[in-house]
């Protein structure tokens, strides 16, 4: 896969997870179309705005972004063990959208550092 199409794929698992984390919002509370619309639209517009700057190639908003996923994912496995550890009325819900979040940010990390779009951000082709 081209380091544009991975950069592109980004985008989509920002909004698959944005998705997900609204179903659950709508399991848990109820259903609210406004905010549903709002949580997706703000995933969509800021993995937009990133993935446009990456494909600028932006060096800074590359390393900021890798910095951001590592620190989520360990944020991430952090609250996963605390659900784990300390269940205290926390359900399957919310390990669930931890478990996405860690995910996400899992698969941004390793898009970001691949090969091929470190490559593309890196070098003036």
């Amino acid at each position: 896969m081209s380091a544009p199409a991975k950069l592109r794929s980004l985008v989509y698992g920002w909004v698959a997870y944005a998705a997900f984390a609204s179903l659950l919002e709508i399991v848990t509370w109820g259903f609210d179309a406004g905010e549903v619309a709002v949580r997706i639209g703000l995933a969509y517009g800021i993995a937009w705005v990133v993935s446009r700057q990456l494909a600028r190639k932006s060096s800074l908003t590359w390393a900021l972004a890798v910095a951001f996923s590592f620190l989520s994912g360990i944020a991430g496995l952090i609250r996963i063990l605390e659900i784990l550890l300390n269940n205290q009325g926390e359900g399957f819900i919310e390990l669930a959208r931890a478990l996405a979040w860690t995910l996400t940010n899992y698969y941004m990390f390793r898009v970001l550092r691949s090969r091929e779009v470190k490559r593309f951000v890196m070098l003036d082709e």
